[in-house]
């Protein structure tokens, strides 16, 4: 395992010698992997300047937990994977080995190299068969992954059925039939894994205990991590309030559902890179919310976007914000909601789609005038409990989405994305096309 600081390699035994430190120049190591997390110093300094883009973005704590969890199910899956395929090779030699030895010390008895592979190919198959049903339905992997294995099951189906075929000119036509029934079967069963892909959600394999204590030990040992935003309400609180900035005018203004969201945008200098206001619909940031809310409505030219999760709560965030006197209920303005809507996921790849009783009886509680906008299907899926939060995307991904969102014409928009107006005044309210979130 490569030391962090001075690269040279220390095998188990050196890092045991020396208590847990690299043999040349003492540095502590964090992690071990043959130890429980089961990774490196170097996985986790990697991780974060994945994370990071080498270091050119802030992101929040979940925002890495999310990248974290995403990375060690790769890195395992990908040892599954190499598994498999020596599981392969071990079994094509055995298939040979096996044959070889019964004729060459058995050469009186009739031994059809043929049936034998059959044989050995059916066991095959049928492991190849389990495992990937399992992992199309485990909660542990990514919807990605799901569906990687479930176009898995579906090819061992068109197999089976292309190996019904042979077996129909070289064994007998019964066995040809069962094995075509089977394939058949899976193909069906595949099908049936992928469409119902949205309806499984994925849990943390870590613990939000665990990664806590990994990220205080890391900072213990490597210093504070200059990316990782403070807890939003201590930034916020010591934030200073410029005197410039209840006289400078943004015709533009993203409102987040939640502060993390907003704190985030401002430490990546989206609102200087984009010339929009960032605040969050519970006050964030403190020190200039009321400033700012007020210079904002002073603006007759304002457009309004709303940034929030797929979920019960963020849904009404765009409600909230066009009729609430608080915000711009008694105001002529427009207001886009840049998601995220269940449309998005529904529509979207490799989403973090997870799962709460809590979501479920949120989604029981939409008001009216909300579900009049809301697709049957996008109402099934918040009613099952589900929801995706904004920080499962990495920083350059969310950033990358939200800027698409405003440099895209408003008037195209009208024209290309579905609209409606659930609102007693005159704010127009405009949903974009879920492309983005492919």
């Amino acid at each position: 395992m490569k030391c962090i600081n001075c690269g040279i390699d220390n095998n188990l035994k050196e890092r045991t010698q020396n208590q847990g430190r690299c043999k040349r120049c003492g540095h502590q190591f964090v992690f071990d992997s043959k130890i429980k997390p089961a990774f490196s110093d170097l996985f986790f300094k990697n991780t974060l300047a994945l994370l990071s883009t080498k270091n050119n973005y802030f992101f929040t704590r979940k925002q890495f937990f999310y990248f974290l969890e995403n990375e060690i199910s790769q890195k395992s899956s990908n040892k599954r994977d190499r598994s498999i395929d020596n599981f392969f090779m071990v079994f094509v030699a055995l298939d040979l080995l096996i044959y070889t030895i019964i004729v060459k010390n058995f050469g009186n008895i009739d031994v059809d190299f043929e049936k034998f592979t059959i044989i050995f190919f059916c066991v095959y198959w049928l492991s190849w068969f389990r495992f990937s049903t399992i992992k199309s339905n485990s909660e542990e992997q990514l919807s990605k992954t799901r569906k990687k294995y479930a176009k898995l099951v579906r090819a061992l189906g068109i197999i089976a059925v292309l190996f019904a075929i042979y077996c129909f000119f070289r064994i007998s036509f019964i066995f040809s039939l069962i094995i075509a029934g089977i394939g058949c079967f899976v193909i069906y069963i595949a099908g049936q894994n992928l469409r119902n892909q949205d309806k499984i959600s994925t849990v943390f394999p870590l613990q939000s205990r665990d990664f806590n204590h990994w990220l205080d030990r890391w900072s213990q040992v490597n210093g504070r991590l200059e990316k990782l935003l403070p807890h939003s309400r201590e930034e916020s609180a010591t934030t200073p309030v410029s005197p410039e900035i209840s006289s400078y005018s943004f015709d533009r203004v993203v409102i987040c559902d939640r502060d993390e969201i907003a704190q985030f945008l401002i430490a990546n200098n989206f609102h200087f890179d984009y010339h929009c206001a960032i605040l969050s619909v519970t006050g964030y940031p403190q020190a200039i919310f009321d400033s700012l809310l007020e210079m904002l409505k002073r603006n007759p030219n304002l457009t309004v976007y709303t940034l929030h999760d797929a979920s019960p709560r963020g849904i009404d965030l765009t409600y909230r914000v066009q009729n609430t006197p608080q915000w711009f209920g008694d105001l002529d303005v427009a207001v886009y909601d840049a998601g995220l809507r269940p449309s998005h996921v529904l529509n979207g790849k490799n989403l973090f789609v997870q799962n709460s009783s809590a979501s479920q009886q949120q989604a029981r509680e939409i008001s009216t005038e909300i579900r009049q906008i809301l697709s049957a299907k996008e109402l099934a899926w918040l009613e099952q409990g589900n929801f995706v939060e904004l920080e499962s995307f990495t920083p350059q991904k969310l950033l990358k989405i939200l800027a698409k969102t405003l440099d895209s014409n408003q008037n195209q928009w009208k024209n290309e994305s579905s609209s409606s107006d659930y609102s007693d005044g005159s704010t127009e309210v405009i949903f974009y096309s879920s492309d983005t979130f492919g």
